[in-house]
């Protein structure tokens, strides 16, 4: 395809795209390049995604609310509060806290890389909890 069709289709593409989407103005000449095209096609549907978000929140509103009424959380309150208080952490201390779990509850050890077969065979064969352990 020449660049001259190219360039056709793609202000044509510019021109129907604002019809389409409920725009009363037509797009006069079309960006140059891919990325200026690109560009504009994808603030033309964020656009479209919006509106047409926005009319369905006006004629779904009510039901969305009964739904999340009808719909019960699978987690207690407890535990959401528990995940609450882990996502506070700062990321050291949640790595900590997951290291820690596998450790107990598999016998795995991330820096060995290494499941063990109990927490006898890790204790003999692994270096230590932490990773400067394991230099």
């Amino acid at each position: 395809m020449s660049d001259e069709e190219d360039d056709y289709l793609s202000d044509k593409f510019l021109v129907d795209a604002s019809f389409s989407s409920g725009a009363a103005t037509t797009t006069t000449s079309a960006p140059k390049t891919y990325a200026e095209r690109r560009k504009e096609a994808l603030k033309r549907s964020a656009l479209k995604n919006e509106q047409n978000r926005s009319s369905l929140d006006d004629i779904d509103g009510d039901a969305d609310a009964d739904k999340a009424e009808a719909r019960a959380s699978p987690y207690s309150e407890e535990d959401l509060e528990e995940a609450r208080q882990f996502l506070r952490l700062n990321p050291r201390d949640r790595l900590t806290l997951v290291l820690d779990y596998l450790r107990r509850k598999y016998a795995y050890c991330f820096w060995c890389g290494t499941q063990y077969d109990d927490h006898e065979d890790m204790e003999k064969n692994c270096p230590g909890p932490d990773e400067d352990a394991h230099d």
